[in-house]
């Protein structure tokens, strides 16, 4: 295997094992106790594959998921702790970007290179620095009504835009995103046996609308079975769990037949392991599109 190829294997050895445990790490709401995962120390959330990463090291722990916080082994022992024996780290990529110049023009152009550091949990997998983790606050019961205006206003700030889609809720039998006339279509709510199923699926089609040629231009027209559409499914779908985690929804009991669901997923990564990271990627820019997010710049051990 090529170098440059490994980083992506190494992902995705990390989240077939996940699935083969029979968790698909992007069906469930991306925090935990209402955190998202982050450096302890840095204070930088983690975005893109790295969330997934971390989600599925977290929810196939037997001993249930700790609090979202992470360190690198050199942070662990400047704060004085340790890392307990036999614990294994979790890998996170970053972006390195080289400097080369162009043979034909003369000019200078960066190269992207995916690089991987390793990461503990800070509460599961160290010890001695107890001091640093935030008190646990009990979090109050957020009704069920106020997480469905959370999904709306969600919604209702992407679609209802002059830049954004059109949205036809109607009597239908399947859910889709029209990119000729930039139309979502989505079946009526009362056809859903739980709101979140219906905004689990309207996310996903908001997310495919995101790559129209006028916003995000991903290159759409891919026919079914190949491995660009591959990876637009798999961004739909994370795309779709990180809005779900916005507003407090889970869409991990969304999923009609888990076993051939999982099993597809793994076929994919399997023949292409760097359609992980190019999905993440793409979801994170269709969700910081859809809440109108600016991302920070982020360190390479952040």
């Amino acid at each position: 295997m090529a170098e440059k190829d490994a980083v992506y294997q190494i992902i995705a050895d990390r989240i077939d094992s996940a699935l083969a445990a029979g968790v698909a790490p992007w069906r469930k709401a991306w925090k935990t106790d209402g955190l998202s995962a982050s450096n302890l120390f840095s204070k930088h959330a983690y975005s893109g594959v790295n969330v997934w990463l971390l989600a599925a090291w977290s929810m196939t722990r037997p001993e249930g998921a700790p609090a979202p916080f992470y360190a690198t082994f050199n942070q662990v022992r400047a704060k004085g702790g340790h890392v307990k024996k036999g614990e294994k780290g979790i890998p996170v990529v970053f972006w390195r970007f080289l400097k080369r110049e162009d043979k034909d023009t003369g000019k200078e152009v960066k190269i992207p290179l995916l690089r991987y550091y390793t990461v503990f949990n800070v509460e599961a997998q160290t010890e001695g620095l107890e001091k640093f983790l935030p008190v646990k606050v009990a979090q109050g019961t957020v009704s069920a009504e106020a997480k469905h205006e959370a999904a709306e206003a969600i919604c209702a700030r992407y679609e209802g835009g002059e830049a954004g889609p059109k949205v036809l809720e109607r009597q239908s039998e399947r859910a889709y995103y029209q990119h000729n006339t930039d139309t979502v279509v989505i079946p009526l709510r009362s056809q859903y046996d739980d709101l979140a199923e219906f905004y689990a699926v309207r996310f996903h089609e908001d997310v495919h609308s995101t790559g129209h040629d006028t916003r995000l231009n991903r290159g759409l027209k891919n026919g079914f079975g190949s491995e660009a559409y591959g990876r637009e499914e798999l961004a739909a779908e994370m795309g779709a769990a990180f809005l779900l985690g916005a507003c407090g929804l889970d869409g991990s009991q969304t999923i009609e037949n888990a076993a051939a669901y999982i099993a597809g997923w793994r076929s994919k990564i399997k023949s292409d392991p760097r359609c992980l990271v190019v999905a993440a990627g793409a979801a994170q820019k269709a969700v910081n599109l859809i809440l109108g997010v600016v991302p920070e710049e982020k360190g390479e051990e952040d």
